[in-house]
């Protein structure tokens, strides 16, 4: 059997717009996304066995799909729209049409950092119709993705997550009661953005040498813990020249 045929692939599928690009990055931080709508699908490498095939998002590529994609070797499909825009769940039953049958399911509400516009009771009837649960999740803050991790058993990434939070939040613990916070310092130039996420590419945007930790977390609205972890990447990144320990 060549390899092209074991091949395995985990779906992103749902409407333009409800973060597919920005979930894959998130969850798979390895991966370089091309955030243009591909004209098919586009697939994106994890391990020699297991690919992430993001699906153009237009509902129109259904007609186009729904034959082949019965040849393809699913490992889970996810269905994702935006919980912002309920445009985006008109279309999941169109969506999940072209899931072959017997392939796991999981319905993605992706942006739970925006503005809630789809009822609970519309979330129910969506559950019960197409027969699975919810996840409710944001790629740009994180919530919601280590349980989504553990689902795409993504175990690797989503342990590291977890002790990374767990780790900062002990230090922030005892920091708090000794007052300390943290001053990021800009570089002297604007740094490349080549290869960060939408998060990170924000987070610099807001750091300029005289804003502590705490006032961007807040700004972003981002738990404290979350964006320590994104500053530390981002000095090891070396997209920021300091990352000062500050005691006030």
């Amino acid at each position: 059997m060549s390899l092209i045929s074991r091949r395995k692939f985990i779906i992103f599928v749902g409407d333009k717009g409800v973060g597919k690009s920005s979930l894959i990055e998130t969850l798979f931080p390895g991966v370089k996304v091309d955030y243009s709508e591909p004209r098919f699908f586009r697939d994106y490498k994890i391990r020699e066995d297991l690919y992430v095939r993001e699906i153009r998002g237009d509902p129109s590529i259904v007609d186009v799909l729904v034959h082949g994609i019965k040849m393809w070797k699913i490992e889970k499909a996810l269905l994702i729209f935006d919980l912002s825009n309920p445009d985006t769940i008109s279309n999941m039953n169109k969506w999940y049409s072209l899931i072959p049958f017997g392939v796991k399911i999981l319905l993605i509400g992706n942006k739970s950092d925006l503005e809630r516009r789809i009822s609970d009771e519309d979330l129910n009837d969506l559950s019960r119709s197409l027969n699975t649960k919810i996840l409710i999740v944001s790629a740009k803050t994180g919530n919601g993705l280590i349980e989504l991790m553990e689902e795409l058993k993504v175990r690797e990434e989503a342990k590291k997550v977890k002790e990374e939070v767990k780790k900062e939040a002990t230090k922030r613990v005892e920091e708090k009661a000794m007052h300390i916070d943290y001053l990021p310092i800009p570089l002297d130039s604007k740094p490349s953005l080549e290869g960060l996420s939408d998060i990170e590419v924000k987070i610099l945007e807001l750091v300029n040498g005289s804003k502590w930790a705490s006032e961007l977390a807040k700004e972003l609205n981002l738990d404290p813990y979350t964006l320590l972890i994104f500053l530390k990447r981002l000095h090891a990144k070396g997209k920021i020249k300091d990352l000062q320990v500050i005691i006030r």
